[in-house]
Parts: structure tokens; C-alpha cells; sequence
């Protein structure tokens, strides 16, 4: 599985020398598992047990983007801080002990806030980790830690878990080695340099860091009097007087050796702070059977537009198939678009057929993706978002709520084209729809079908649509050209163009000697391509902008016979400003009226008129251009589509 996804919005450092495993596990997927991409940097060191290496490794399998760096020769608690941030890539940094943990939104709450130095509070836990023993007293509100005075009383009121500005970090040096090993002092040391330095603090109400107790050990790594010397340095470099001097000490003492419990047992007790707002950006995950970036076709138009949509308030990982010949495709724009990528190599053999499906489902059954869903620890996701039912075969992998999208009723696609796998088909979706408590369809009438067919759960409607800003800049009627656009191995389109070809065209050539057709579209089938050169016809393969294409035309056609869902290509040629013509079963689920929008017509004859009509007459062509533009700008608009998608899907979630 190759994984990619958006630069990190925060850096989380974990400083490891050895650890007990089960801590460093908790300790390391709480950073993984953050509610915002975060980029998780492990510093080792030459001490580290083999047992802790191999937590590591196994996180770093299921998630690639974990870095693991060894501290430099020599460096002790304070250089494996600074390794970890000149390591970082994000603007903010945070730190963590390797045995305690983040709550789930530390640092999407510090995000929050603009100041160069966010803190949180802490909660001690019993060595068991779900016991609270005590949290330091009310959080003051930010409000209030801004009337403060002293700097040095600024420093050391700022809770445990930090997330500082990279840049303010690097300004002052980071953390300062010459101290040693003086957890806590070095970070009071360091945050009082930065406020001296002229860094922005700011403190945030909520408990969000959690500290392992260590049942009477020392704080310390190193003995009490050489922690009390340190702390005096420190002050020395600060120009503390002495009656200054003798109340940070006396106040700090916790710091010098004392048991946890015992530093914190004349603090007031209170009832743990959380977050109690759902999480407003949900974690998605969608799977689809092929790679839908770039957009070029009908299936992967929608795709792509859902998970874009979809990520403008959420955290989306998108599972996909890729071939060999896709790779390149992945480039840096497509890396951008989305949270996280996962994508997994179309080759081998598909898994056994265990589950009973049809073989049009089972050659998308393969153990890499399987083995990716498992890695990917699917039930950390609010949802997962199956994309057809080519994918319903690893819902039994998919352990969080299921939501299934279908482009079409493939099993009437394969009917119309007399597919001998039809009712095996058939069979199977009332097997699998019902275990997909929310269903969307892009039309009512397969939504119809759908519940009839399966009583449970509810199904929506999630229409096709399109990108109104595609428009042509100068459309015009007297261009003697048509244009027929899709994806040309497709069956029904290949039916459609064979049919346009055969029994269409010679009635229009006879009204229009000098018409010209233009198909343009993915990967021609080889029945399509022998058609390039005959009767004025010209076959584009893959054109990588179809404006370019469609500038050329003045009508759009599609004469299908085969179909399910709605039809993206009348969509898009609304948004072109191209008027349409198409068959009755072409138009089908859109809500469209013959001769306001467009030209319904089902037999050749009939069909070559319309099309001689429109490029004929100048005033029927203005008037379904407008129509037709209107239609898409008002109620075909991707971007709306999706905002009524994603309510019905955070309904379906609440």
C-alpha cells in the first residue's frame, strides 16, 4: 500500500530512551490518531529495546508516515528534542513523553489559537491508565492568564502539553542542552526564553494532556541536588534577586524528587475538563474501485467530486485501485486535493470466492486491499463511504457505519446489454444492499427501485452533476459539428456510438452533406477507433481538456440505449453551453423537459431531425443554451449536490 496525503498541520515529537511497550503503544497511536493530520516524529536512541523497536515497526507499517529518527551521538533529553524539531516539517511542534498521551483533539483544539506558545492541562492517571488520581486546579481562562505580569510567573503557569511556532523555537535556540537531563526545568527554562524573546502565549481551558503516574518514582533523571543546581542557572540567567529565588523553589520543589502524589496532594481536586462537542470534522473514509483522479470519466467524475467535496469539512481517506500505468497519475495536485490517499496495486489474483459473489464483484476481491482496510484500523472512522457495489464485497473489513453509493443499478445495465452474469447480479445486490444502512442513487427512479427491493434501512437521492465554471467562453450555433463525449470501452457508450454511426448519421449527412462528428473520450474501444476517418468522423483518445473538444461543436448527442442513474455527459454539455439531443433512456432521472432544455427523440429519423433543427435554427439553439446553463448553475452544481449529501450523511451519523 502506498500512502500520501496533505502536509501535516502539526509536528508531535516523542523523545524515546525505553519504555514499558504498552505505554509507548498508547503513547504513539494517540499522536497517530489526532482528529487533524499530524505528522509523528520517534527519537531513539542507542539504549531503545529491541521490544520498542518493533512497536515502532509495526506502526510504521500500517502507517507509512510515521518517522523514526536516532538521536545524534552524545545527545541526551534536551538534543532529542532539538533532532525532533530541526526533523519537522510542520509550523507547529508539540511535544510528548513516550508514556503518556494525547487526548484525541490536543492539537486540533491548540490549532485553535493563533499565539506562538498554546498550553493545555494535564490529568494524572494510576498505573492501570483509566484511574484519575488528580488534575490540577481550574484552568484559568485565557482571559485571565493574559493579566499575569511577570514573565517568569507566565512561564511557569503554562500546562503540560505545548504546541509551540517552529519558527519562535528555532529563534531562541530550542531546548537548552547544557542543562542535561531535566525534564520540566528545561521546559520552563525554554518557555520563559521564548516570552522573553517576544512569543504570544495563550492557555486553553480543557484537560487534553494525560501523565502516567509513576507509583513514587522520581521525577527526575538525575539526582536532587544537581536538579536544584540546574533550576538555580537557570534563575541566575534570568537576574532572579534572591527573595524571588527562594519562592520559585520552595514552589517548585515538585520538580526536585518528590513523589507525583505527594507534589500534588494540597492542590484542589476537580471533575475532569473534556470536549463536549462532537468532533465537527468527521474522519471518512471511501473506498472506489478505481482511480478517479484525473476526472475524465463519468464514474470518475463523481467519484472525485464526492471525496473533494467532502473534504472541505472533513478529514477524507480515499482506498483505491491503481495499474501500472496510473502511477504517474498521482502527482503532486492529486496528493494535495485530499486528507490521505491509500493506494493499493490492481495485480495478482483475487482472493477465493468464499463470500459468494458474482465474478463482476469478485475480480475486485484482492488480499492488498484487504490487507490495506486492516492496516488502515477502519474502525477509527465515523464512516465508511462504499463507492458502487463492485465494493460491497469488504464490508464484512469495514467495522464502523456503512454508507453505500451507487453511480447505476449495474444489474439493469447488464440486463439491457443481455449480460449473462444479470441476475447473478441482481441476486447478490438484495443480499448486500441491506447491510448498508444509508443507500444514495442518483435518481429517483433507481432510489425507487432500490427500496423496493430492500425494505431496511433508507435510501437518498444524490444526483450527478457538474462544474458550471467549464463554460465555453465563446459558444456558438454555426459551428457544423457534433459531438458525442464519454467513455469509449464503456458498453453503453460503445452501443450509443455504434448506433449513432450506423443508423443515425447517414439521415443527418443527407439533411447536412458537410457535418462533421466528433467522439471524444477515454480509451476508445477498438470498434470505436476503426470508425476514425469514415463519413467525416474523428475519434479523439483521451483528450486531457474535452473544451478544447467541445469548442469545436455546436450539439451535443446522446443516442443511448443502455442505461441506469443519470447521464454526467448532458450534465456537462449544460455547463458548456452546448444544447443537447438525446434519447429518452439518455435523459432519463434528470429532471428535464423536451424542448425547454433539451431535444428528446428515440428512432434515427427522428433523431437526425432534431439535430438538423437546432444547428438550423439560431433561435431554438439560444434558447436551449440558456436553458440548458441555467439548469446547471441552479440544480446541477456539484458543490451543492454534495453540501445536501454531507447533512443527510452527518444526520444519518448523529
Amino acid at each position: 500500500m502506498m500512502v500520501y496525503g496533505l502536509p501535516p498541520a502539526a509536528t508531535v515529537i516523542i523523545p524515546l530512551l525505553r519504555q514499558m511497550d504498552s505505554w509507548l503503544g498508547r503513547s504513539l497511536w494517540s499522536a497517530l490518531d489526532q482528529t487533524v493530520p499530524v505528522e509523528v516524529i520517534v527519537v531513539t536512541s542507542d539504549a531503545t529495546p529491541s521490544s520498542n523497536i518493533q512497536i515502532l515497526a509495526e506502526a510504521k507499517a500500517a502507517r507509512p508516515d510515521l518517522l523514526v529518527r536516532e538521536r545524534p551521538a552524545g545527545a541526551r533529553f534536551a538534543g532529542a528534542l532539538n533532532h525532533g524539531i530541526r526533523s519537522a516539517s510542520a509550523d507547529r511542534v508539540g511535544f510528548l513523553l513516550s508514556d503518556d498521551w494525547l487526548h484525541p483533539q490536543a492539537v486540533e483544539r491548540c490549532l485553535a489559537e493563533e499565539a506562538d506558545i498554546v498550553s493545555t492541562g494535564r490529568e494524572f492517571y494510576a498505573e492501570d491508565g483509566k484511574t484519575v488520581l488528580t488534575a490540577l486546579r481550574r484552568r484559568k481562562t485565557n482571559e485571565e492568564y493574559a493579566t499575569i505580569g511577570p514573565l517568569h510567573e507566565r512561564a511557569e503557569y503554562l500546562g503540560y502539553f505545548f504546541l509551540f511556532r517552529r519558527k519562535s523555537l528555532e529563534a531562541v535556540g530550542g531546548v537548552d542542552e547544557t542543562l542535561g537531563d531535566s525534564p520540566g526545568v528545561d521546559d520552563f527554562d525554554m518557555i520563559w526564553r521564548l516570552l522573553e524573546n517576544g512569543a504570544t502565549a495563550t492557555v486553553v481551558p480543557e484537560f487534553l494532556y494525560n501523565i502516567r503516574d509513576h507509583a513514587g518514582e522520581r521525577l527526575t533523571l538525575r539526582n536532587r541536588d544537581d536538579m536544584l543546581a540546574t533550576f538555580h542557572r537557570i534563575l541566575d540567567r534570568h537576574h532572579v534577586d534572591a527573595a524571588l529565588r527562594e519562592r520559585l523553589v520552595s514552589r517548585s520543589s515538585h520538580w526536585f524528587g518528590r513523589p507525583i502524589l505527594e507534589a500534588h496532594e494540597d492542590l484542589e481536586r476537580t471533575n475532569r475538563l473534556s470536549i463536549k462537542t462532537p468532533r465537527a470534522r468527521k474522519r471518512l473514509l471511501i473506498l472506489t474501485p478505481y482511480l478517479p483522479y484525473p476526472a475524465l470519466t463519468g464514474g470518475r467524475i463523481r467519484s472525485w467530486q464526492m471525496a473533494r467535496s467532502l473534504t472541505k469539512k472533513n478529514d477524507v481517506t480515499l482506498v483505491t485501485f491503481v495499474t501500472p500505468s496510473e502511477r504517474h497519475l498521482l502527482g503532486e495536485e492529486a496528493r494535495r486535493q485530499l486528507h490521505r490517499w491509500a493506494v493499493v496495486d490492481y495485480s495478482g489474483e483475487p482472493l477465493p470466492n468464499t463470500r459468494d459473489l458474482p465474478p463482476c464483484v469478485g475480480r475486485y476481491f484482492r488480499a492488498p486491499l484487504q490487507r490495506a482496510l486492516f492496516d488502515l484500523r477502519v474502525a477509527r472512522y465515523d464512516a465508511a463511504i462504499v463507492d458502487s457495489i463492485y465494493m460491497s464485497c469488504y464490508a464484512p473489513e469495514l467495522e464502523t457505519n456503512l454508507v453505500l453509493t451507487e453511480h447505476n443499478i449495474e444489474s439493469t445495465l447488464l440486463a439491457q446489454s443481455s449480460h449473462g452474469e444479470a441476475e447473478m447480479l441482481r441476486a447478490y445486490e438484495d443480499r448486500a444492499w441491506p447491510t448498508f444502512p444509508l443507500r444514495a442513487a442518483t435518481s429517483e427512479v433507481d432510489a425507487v427501485l432500490m427500496r423496493r427491493r430492500c425494505a431496511g434501512g433508507r435510501t437518498i437521492v444524490v444526483e450527478n452533476g457538474t462544474d458550471p465554471s467549464i463554460a465555453l467562453s465563446e459558444p456558438r450555433s454555426d459551428r457544423n459539428a457534433v459531438l458525442f463525449m464519454g467513455t469509449l470501452n464503456y458498453f453503453p457508450n460503445v452501443d450509443g456510438v455504434l448506433r449513432l454511426f450506423h443508423d443515425i448519421w447517414p439521415h443527418l449527412r443527407r439533411r447536412r452533406p458537410a457535418v462533421r462528428l466528433l467522439i471524444a473520450g477515454r480509451s476508445p474501444a477498438p470498434e470505436v477507433r476503426a470508425l476514425d476517418g469514415r463519413n467525416d468522423v474523428q475519434v479523439i483518445a483521451d483528450p486531457m481538456d474535452m473544451r478544447e473538444i467541445a469548442k469545436q461543436a455546436s450539439l451535443s448527442v446522446v443516442p443511448l440505449r443502455i442505461g441506469s442513474g443519470t447521464r454526467i455527459k448532458i450534465l456537462d454539455s449544460f455547463a458548456l453551453g452546448l444544447p443537447v439531443v438525446s434519447t429518452a433512456i439518455g435523459a432519463e432521472g434528470l429532471d428535464v423537459a423536451d424542448g425547454e432544455h433539451l431535444l428528446v427523440r428515440d428512432s434515427p429519423e427522428e433523431f437526425a431531425e432534431a439535430c438538423d433543427d437546432v444547428l438550423r435554427n439560431g433561435e431554438m439553439w439560444r434558447q436551449l443554451h440558456l436553458a440548458g446553463r441555467e439548469l446547471a448553475v441552479d440544480r446541477y452544481n456539484w458543490s451543492r449536490i454534495y453540501e445536501r449529501f454531507e447533512t443527510a450523511l452527518r444526520d444519518h451519523l448523529s
